[in-house]
């Protein structure tokens, strides 16, 4: 069995990048938060080394929001490449338990839950293609649906987590997405045992040439799962996209989605990271974000629509850029 979790790089080898992350939300008290234990192996530089990472956005001041990185060389952490386990100083992530702490001069945050009642995202279409160079940037989603229990200390105030949703995906790979946009949703308003994840992307080529963009999704609706990720829907998914809005489509032989994830520039804030080649990439991202989704089941020769789900605010949205949009605050640079 494949271990998803597992650390990929391998000692030594330039021209890798590989990245842990977490994101929930505290409702009742309007806070949210994403957590980031990463690597970055420069294409031309021996520097490998970590990043740990934290964005906390306050839904109703956003300009109390703020984000925090520190750059650790590679002999202050560990991880395992035949168990999920990734240290970093005194901060770590692993199965089923994340601890860790941050500070600069002015914020700090610590956090320390177990994760449980795990329902696990979407792959790649294929298991072979985890095993060739294509596609450059592999991606997977262990948690798409889960629960943690612990505690999160924020600026002193320390807070009580008992139930909180939470989401966690794993990134690898020789090179980045050139631009991608990543959203989910296990907050479906009346619709607890319903989540969805979407993905689209696009890959550099040679001199400013780009592919176009490929597209996945995945939908659990009340346990039957729906994964538009296959050759056929490959073929026939689509997204229309700018910071802020993400429409799409998805369709296989027996079901379809069309779907809208929506985002004022109020609850945007962008972090910048560094891919191997040591290029700029700015994710706009919220915790705030809207979703309204349509699906169809076949029905003769078309589809029927069964049911929409919407949530408002209640979906992380990640739009990737090499640029910053003006609007957005950037809370952090990467090292």
């Amino acid at each position: 069995m494949r271990k998803i979790n597992n650390a990929k790089w391998i000692l030594g080898v330039r021209g890798f990048h590989e990245s842990y992350s977490v994101h929930f939300s505290i409702p009742e008290k309007n806070i949210s938060i994403s957590l980031y234990y990463s690597l970055l192996s420069p294409d031309d530089v021996y520097d490998p080394h970590f990043n740990l990472s934290c964005v906390v956005n306050f839904q109703e001041s956003p300009q109390n929001s703020f984000g925090i990185t520190k750059k650790y060389d590679l002999k202050e952490g560990m991880f395992g490449s035949d168990a999920f386990f990734i240290r970093i100083k005194e901060s770590f992530i692993k199965e089923e338990h994340v601890k860790g702490k941050l500070k600069n001069s002015v914020h700090s945050l610590e956090w320390d839950f177990k994760i449980g009642d795990v329902i696990a995202g979407q792959s790649l279409p294929y298991p072979f293609l985890y095993n060739i160079s294509i596609p450059k940037n592999k991606l997977e989603t262990p948690v798409l649906d889960g629960t943690i229990a612990g505690i999160l200390i924020i600026d002193g105030e320390k807070i009580e987590m008992n139930k909180i949703k939470v989401v966690q995906n794993h990134l690898w790979g020789p090179k980045m997405h050139h631009r991608w946009n990543w959203g989910f949703c296990n907050q479906f308003d009346g619709n607890p045992d319903v989540i969805f994840e979407a993905f689209t992307g696009r890959q550099k080529l040679i001199f400013n040439l780009e592919t176009p963009d490929v597209s996945i999704f995945y939908l659990n609706h009340r346990g039957k799962k729906y994964q538009f990720n296959k050759i056929e829907s490959l073929v026939l998914n689509q997204s229309d996209y700018h910071i802020g809005y993400w429409h799409f489509k998805a369709e296989t032989l027996n079901a379809k989605i069309e779907g809208v994830f929506e985002s004022e520039y109020k609850d945007l804030t962008a972090i910048k990271i560094r891919d191997t080649d040591l290029s700029s990439i700015f994710l706009h991202q919220t915790s705030y974000g809207s979703l309204t989704l349509d699906l169809y089941v076949r029905d003769g020769w078309s589809h029927k629509k069964v049911e929409t789900f919407v949530s408002k605010e209640g979906c992380f949205i990640e739009f990737a850029n090499r640029y910053k949009d003006p609007h957005v605050d950037l809370l952090f640079e990467a090292k």
